[in-house]
């Protein structure tokens, strides 16, 4: 990737606050819909693909991954 983006992942179920630790510098939040919102911005693929690694290590089950350009919505 040539510039940052935001992520946003989401993953099943709700996660208690300490996992937050596991992501840090991005944003996690409890959905209305039973799940948990992982999103911030990622300064490359590394780091995306770190994400990736923490979610595949904690047993978490992915559910989605969007991305949008830097400053979007």
């Amino acid at each position: 990737m040539s510039n940052s983006h935001q992520f946003e992942v989401r993953v099943s179920g709700w996660l208690a606050d300490h996992w937050a630790g596991h992501f840090d510098g991005l944003d996690f939040q409890k959905t209305a819909d039973g799940h948990t919102s992982i999103r911030g911005e990622v300064a490359d693929e590394a780091a995306l693909f770190g994400l990736f690694r923490s979610i595949e290590q904690l047993g978490l089950t992915l559910i989605s991954i969007h991305a949008f350009p830097k400053g979007g919505a």
